[in-house]
């Protein structure tokens, strides 16, 4: 819409079309815009509305999810990832596992994997994944870790050659998360002191002591580089300092846990319409006009698990009101009703902006939706968490190559069938299995 604007005009379009203010009509006025704009915009998908619920489903989910983690995706992984000539993990994988880009590694794909094969070992000790996930971290402090100012650059060539020395938080928050899986697994103390490191860094520098919230990225030198606060650092974050959590005890980590599960709760839901916003202000204006003011479903379905999560350690109503609300926007706005499954981009207000199905957030939907049934007893979720495996089983799962496609038409039709690349690796797959078989077999709270 403004791609071809001069710089001036830009600027003026962007003070109209976003909110300058948190309430009133400086408000909604731009959000009355967006709303028409999303009628003018969405799209729609041919054919005739099936029921709400499919009625296809897995005979015995938990011994599905335990199957195909530990025969398809693991081995995939392991199979087609490392890199033994360098170290670290190659993650630009086509259909059948061969390496189509190997000039760049990025250390939350690296971090992912760590996480993947630390999982792994736990459920598979008889195979070698401890030493794969050891090879991954090897490679990951060794060329990843600034030495100078501390933290983890964005990206590295193939031989561990820095390319960007960006701290992005969302790199940051999957180091965290990677790395406390490879801890839990060894308990090595080198590792938990780049965690407490890592951690002490992200508090001195990108959160906002004042309004709260992670910002989005510093320069290399910690300094601020984004001051936008979006849904996908917290969320991560949250991710992250939750593992924190649960590996020590410390209370400073249950702190943070629990405010960042307020502020999504109190300055990140529509309140109209019950879904998350993306992006923000530092001062928590929502920031509408580089997202055309949608939400994406896996953001929704991520965080109301999350909250579901952090609900199981602190009871609160309201972070349950906060999840169902997220999940039920999801089913009303992206569930496709004549294929099944979850469209991703949406509208703020619910209008399709895409067709286009992405791999992670049927992942995400499968955890949302199992941990609200697990908590509600509503069969109404175990139904869609059941339609919803029979899609991703049906058109994600690749059981000639291995994996999950990375995105599908409507209709499931693989569009896009690399199995890895800048933004996948085994993280969602692999998370999506292993909690949804230790939910189902009640080892997971």
């Amino acid at each position: 819409m403004q791609n071809h604007l001069p710089q001036p005009l830009k600027g003026m379009l962007k003070r109209i079309l976003e909110p300058y203010r948190r309430d009133g009509l400086a408000h909604q006025i731009p959000l009355f815009f967006w709303q028409g704009y999303a009628k003018f915009k969405e799209q729609k998908v041919p054919g005739e509305p099936a029921p709400a619920v499919p009625t296809s489903a897995l005979v015995d989910p938990a011994a599905s999810f335990l199957a195909h983690l530990t025969t398809n995706l693991l081995p995939f992984w392991h199979a087609h990832s490392l890199d033994p000539t360098s170290g670290g993990y190659f993650t630009h994988l086509d259909r059948w596992g061969a390496v189509y880009d190997a000039s760049a590694k990025y250390v939350t794909m690296q971090a992912r994997l760590i996480y993947a094969f630390s999982a792994g070992h736990t459920l598979q000790p008889d195979r070698d994944y401890r030493e794969v996930a050891r090879h991954g971290v090897d490679f990951l402090t060794q060329f990843f870790w600034d030495t100078r100012h501390g933290g983890w650059r964005q990206s590295v060539r193939r031989d561990g050659q820095a390319i960007s020395d960006l701290k992005a938080l969302f790199d940051q928050a999957y180091v965290l998360f990677g790395l406390a899986e490879y801890y839990r697994l060894t308990r090595e103390p080198a590792v938990l002191d780049y965690l407490t490191r890592t951690y002490q860094l992200l508090e001195k520098h990108a959160w906002d002591g004042d309004q709260g919230g992670y910002y989005e990225s510093c320069h290399p030198d910690w300094s601020l580089h984004a001051g936008r606060k979006t849904i996908c650092v917290q969320l991560d974050m949250l991710r992250a300092v939750l593992a924190l959590d649960s590996l020590t005890g410390e209370a400073a980590y249950r702190r943070r846990v629990l405010q960042l599960a307020d502020l999504i709760s109190s300055q990140m839901i529509d309140p109209g319409h019950g879904c998350v916003l993306e992006i923000f202000h530092p001062d928590w204006r929502y920031a509408p006009v580089a997202t055309r003011d949608q939400t994406q479903i896996g953001h929704n379905l991520k965080g109301a698990w999350l909250l579901l999560r952090v609900n199981a350690l602190e009871p609160h109503a309201g972070y349950v009101q906060t999840a169902t609300r997220m999940i039920e926007f999801c089913l009303d706005h992206g569930w496709d009703r004549i294929h099944g499954g979850f469209f991703q981009h949406v509208y703020r207000t619910g209008p399709l902006a895409s067709p286009i199905k992405l791999w992670w957030p049927e992942c995400e939907g499968l955890n949302a939706l199992l941990n609200l049934y697990q908590l509600t007893g509503e069969e109404r979720y175990w139904d869609f968490f059941q339609a919803l495996a029979a899609f991703a089983f049906t058109h994600f799962v690749d059981p000639a190559g291995g994996e999950w496609f990375t995105s599908c038409q409507a209709d499931g039709k693989p569009l896009d069938d690399h199995k890895g690349g800048t933004y996948k690796s085994a993280y969602h797959t692999v998370q999506t299995c292993l909690e949804v078989w230790q939910k189902l077999n009640g080892s997971l709270p």
